[in-house]
């Protein structure tokens, strides 16, 4: 793909013909992936961060860390590093997954249909400026939820 991170095309011919098709460079996402699980922190833009369920989630996990860079010969019989499974027998569907978000979402912005960083809208705002907690009430009680035992 020429060092480009994707390729928007359209179909030619046959029956998908006029559809779009959407190419990924799997060397520069597969790097760009692995520099964020390895090299970035938590709210570190550009970091991969993923929600505390996600650390019981063993199949999940084992497939995004399912990647390494190898030796390889290519078609030409050339030495070349390539990105390969690190376990031939373990998928790595849900790294492909990630791998594709990141280039979508990159096509997005560069688009400029979706702005780098975003304002949430007046009613997330006004959602989140919301008390989570009841405050206590004056009534002889304390403690928010929880009254006092009366004897």
């Amino acid at each position: 793909m020429g060092g480009k991170p994707y390729r928007l095309g359209t179909i030619d011919r046959g029956e998908n013909e006029g559809q779009l098709l959407f190419g990924v460079n799997t060397d520069y996402w597969e790097t760009d992936l692995q520099a964020r699980l390895d090299e970035r922190l938590p709210e570190e833009p550009g970091s991969f961060t993923l929600c505390v369920d996600a650390t019981r989630d063993i199949e999940f996990l084992t497939e995004i860390c399912n990647g390494t860079l190898s030796d390889k010969f290519d078609n030409r019989g050339n030495a070349k590093l390539m990105w390969v499974k690190k376990d031939d027998g373990t998928p790595n569907d849900f790294r492909d997954c990630i791998r594709y978000g990141l280039a979508l979402g990159q096509l997005i912005v560069e688009s400029g249909d979706i702005p780098l960083e975003s304002t949430p809208s007046k009613a997330v705002q006004e959602k989140h400026e919301q008390s989570f907690v009841r405050p206590p009430s004056s009534e002889g009680t304390s403690g928010g939820w929880i009254r006092r035992r009366s004897n």
